[in-house]
């Protein structure tokens, strides 16, 4: 379970950076997605 936070964590935080073109993600507190 711990490989897989690890593996999500890494997954999600390099794979918005190629939908957005190499821009770093907005974390989810300052996109208002927490709402």
């Amino acid at each position: 379970e711990v490989v897989i936070k690890t593996w999500l964590k890494q997954y999600n935080h390099i794979r918005p950076h190629q939908a957005l073109n190499m821009r770093p993600p907005v974390p989810e507190t300052l996109s208002g997605s927490g709402t």
